[in-house]
């Protein structure tokens, strides 16, 4: 990985300004996974699940497809913890 994230602070946001039609990242699920908040361009918080059938028994790292079908142009999106 070029970057690996991480914090304790439950009140945390990442803000990352990409180009493109879609965006997703790599996130550690685990059996103490949970919800990401997710917003992009300022539309509103929706929840994502990190936590899946897999995760009760192993951690791993697992991709998550967060945003597509993007206009042309600059776009920005905030994660937080939920």
């Amino acid at each position: 990985f070029d970057a690996l994230l991480e914090s304790d602070d439950p009140d945390a946001e990442l803000s990352l300004d990409f180009t493109g039609p879609s965006i997703g990242l790599v996130v550690e699920a685990a059996p103490d996974s949970g919800h990401l908040l997710v917003s992009v361009d300022d539309e509103p918080f929706r929840s994502v699940e990190v936590f899946d059938e897999f995760s009760t028994t192993l951690t791993r790292p697992r991709p998550l497809h967060l945003a597509s079908d993007l206009p042309p142009g600059p776009h920005r999106i905030r994660i937080r913890p939920h």
